[in-house]
């Protein structure tokens, strides 16, 4: 009888070790398994903060894109801002300008040479077509949009007669001026002498927080 308790205190022993030791290396495991899934959440995480997102604006003409020279620099405002990439400036092949993306017409200067608008994604430009000021020549433009008008990419928003105001000595290029910038990320302009319109001509950047 005592061999067999001590047989049977034997087999329940190990039988507790066992079970001990299969419950230690679950403990172990189920740890590793949070380590890991913490490790990946961070991991996710910091991916999240470093994506960077952005917005593509198009050409909103057919055209030579102007490049800017030092001598051409004279007006120190606008010669700040192309050389920052904030101010794109084109030489159109023809009289129409389209939306450069899908966004609003926030406003529209008296004499229709001026577009102020925003983006889809926030980003607000100003569309100047032709350095014109004088007011007798409005009848050279023709809008084909409203303020306040949600249009897509491509609407055709005005129309200018560009050989009537060459023959008036008017400027007729078409500038894409940055109303605002982004506090973090970038503005990439196009690499092209030549665009066409619809074809991307900026990129901004800005850093998803989310």
């Amino acid at each position: 009888m005592q061999m067999y308790a001590v047989v049977a205190t034997g087999v329940l022993g190990l039988l507790i070790g066992f079970w001990l030791g299969r419950s230690i290396r679950w403990n172990m495991e189920e740890t590793e398994k949070e380590a890991v899934n913490r490790q990946e959440e961070r991991r996710i995480t910091g991916n999240r903060q470093l994506v960077m997102e952005g917005t593509a604006i198009g050409s909103p003409v057919n055209g030579e894109i102007r490049k800017i020279s030092q001598d051409t620099l004279q007006d120190t405002t606008e010669g700040a801002a192309d050389d920052n990439t904030k101010c794109i400036t084109i030489l159109p092949a023809d009289g129409r300008v389209y939306a450069p993306t899908s966004g609003k017409v926030l406003k529209l200067y008296p004499m229709g040479n001026r577009i102020r608008f925003r983006t889809d994604s926030g980003v607000e430009l100003l569309l100047n077509i032709c350095k014109d000021k004088e007011e007798l020549h409005s009848t050279y433009y023709r809008c084909n949009v409203l303020p306040n008008e949600i249009v897509r990419k491509g609407k055709l928003l005005v129309e200018f007669d560009q050989e009537g105001l060459a023959r008036e000595g008017v400027d007729t290029a078409v500038t894409v001026e940055m109303c605002q910038t982004p506090d973090r990320g970038r503005i990439v302009r196009t690499w092209k002498d030549y665009i066409r319109a619809g074809e991307e001509l900026l990129w901004v950047d800005s850093v998803c927080l989310r």
